[in-house]
């Protein structure tokens, strides 16, 4: 089995857009020096740990995953802890960009209705 080394994150920002970041399964700790509202990223004990600002309550949100589930899955999403909306997607890019396409669509339909 080939590993794939590129992963994608994407992360959403104050304006409720979301921010993506391409970088390398190894060079993952670097994205808190990149993206602002990430407190850390430590990878121990075959975990990685996210600590982020929340661009939604303001809060700290903590997210664990396994390396291996990290590596095996083509998706992996972590939301608000208070209201539920995604804030983080880990991926495959394919994966990544469709899933904020169609939040970002789903959410133009209800801004349409109001």
């Amino acid at each position: 089995m080939i590993f794939e080394s590129n992963i994608t994150f994407a992360l959403k920002n104050e304006c409720g857009k979301y921010i993506i970041k391409n970088t390398l399964f190894f060079k993952m700790k670097e994205l808190d020096k990149e993206v602002t509202s990430i407190n850390s990223i430590k990878i121990a004990k075959g975990e990685i740990i996210i600590n982020i600002r929340c661009p939604v309550c303001c809060g700290n949100h903590c997210y664990r995953y396994s390396l291996k589930e990290l590596a095996c899955k083509e998706l992996l999403v972590g939301g608000c802890e208070e209201i539920g909306i995604p804030i983080l997607y880990i991926g495959k890019y394919n994966k990544v960009r469709k899933k904020i396409f169609n939040y970002d669509n789903l959410n133009k339909e209800i801004y349409a209705m109001i």
